[in-house]
């Protein structure tokens, strides 16, 4: 048996009513000869969080400020928007009693989580959270990541939640097992992985509106419910709700810039979320970066380190700021096409 961190889990997070748009050929296909009524599809949004001592830390995957059919790993290091000040509550067991106050900051923090509706939660105590956290944050370092519901050399959120729990159950065969073949068409679904830590007797919890309900499920609940998304998916009735897939996210610029946005500011799109950006020089070696998100609200400042030459290209247009660029670093491209990336100083 590993020696586990003591007052630890891993919350795995599921909002099983927001829609994603799928990009994969097999669906654009199915789309242009009318069998798929409408890309943006059912599919749900997956997350988890860290909870370990006093500390709860938040990851998630999607396609906010990448390019089309790349994706990359938010946490509070990359977005401090994404900090949760809730401090995890621990019985003499090492149980989490204060889950309530968990998903009431989770609605709170909606706009920036993109999750909404529904919340399913599992409070998973087998993974040791270290090597799960690990995994995330090499992943994270990677920078973007390819986009795909079905192919494993790429992911999802659903598949990067599946990614960095493997990393951490691997002292548990059969949790392991579970997790590395999930019974959903052999792609992981936000609602598999609540489940599959769900399992053994554990519960998991449904939330909505401040309302908590526990609950039980087998393990094939989760193929029953992704076979009905997918069914739902060629109902012209049931996805008559549905946002009009003509428009991809928020890849595009807005026409109106809003108020509050600097006039030098370079918009960086995303089909789930797009940015405002402004860089200037702060000293030789030194980058002020700002971000403000799509409606114009500030999001943070920070300062940057790079190369003098670097600097001095960004003031004189011959290098430009492009994707992969948030609160953990800016990436700089050079004209000859070159990338580089300028890290958060340490004093920020």
């Amino acid at each position: 048996m590993a020696n586990l961190p003591r007052n630890s889990a891993v919350l795995v997070l599921a909002w099983p009513e927001v829609t994603a748009r799928g990009e994969e050929g097999i669906i654009k296909f199915l789309r242009t000869i009318g069998v798929v009524k409408n890309v943006n599809m059912m599919v749900g949004h997956a997350a988890m969080m860290i909870a370990e001592g006093s500390s709860l830390r938040y990851y998630d995957f999607g396609r906010y400020i990448t390019p089309r059919r790349m994706g990359r790993i938010r946490s509070a290091e990359t977005d401090p928007a994404l900090t949760f000040a809730t401090v995890p509550k621990w019985d003499e067991q090492g149980r989490l009693t204060n889950i309530d106050a968990v998903c009431r900051e989770l609605d709170a923090k909606s706009a920036q989580t993109h999750g909404e509706g529904l919340l399913q939660l599992s409070v998973y105590y087998t993974p040791d959270v270290f090597k799960v956290e690990a995994k995330a944050r090499d992943l994270q370092f990677g920078g973007l990541i390819g986009y795909h519901g079905l192919d494993p050399k790429q992911t999802n959120c659903a598949r990067f939640v599946q990614t960095s729990l493997l990393a951490g159950i691997d002292h548990e065969p059969t949790h392991y097992s579970r997790y590395k073949r999930p019974v959903t068409y052999t792609a992981p679904t936000p609602y598999f992985n609540v489940l599959a830590a769900a399992q053994d007797g554990e519960r998991y919890l449904e939330w909505r509106n401040g309302h908590a309900e526990w609950k039980q499920a087998p393990l094939i609940k989760a193929w029953w419910d992704v076979t009905a998304n997918i069914f739902a998916s060629v109902s012209r009735s049931k996805t008559g709700h549905l946002h009009r897939d003509e428009v991809v996210g928020k890849l595009d610029e807005p026409s109106v810039r809003p108020e509050g946005v600097p006039h030098d500011s370079l918009y960086l799109g995303g089909i789930g979320e797009g940015a405002w950006y402004r860089i200037q020089p702060s000293a030789d070696r030194v980058l002020e970066g700002q971000r403000h998100t799509y409606a114009g609200e500030h999001d943070f400042t920070g300062h940057f380190e790079a190369e003098e030459a670097l600097v001095r290209q960004l003031g004189q247009s011959e290098a430009r700021l492009v994707h992969d660029s948030h609160f953990g670093w800016l990436t700089i491209e050079q004209s000859n096409g070159l990338k580089h990336r300028a890290y958060r100083t340490k004093n920020d």
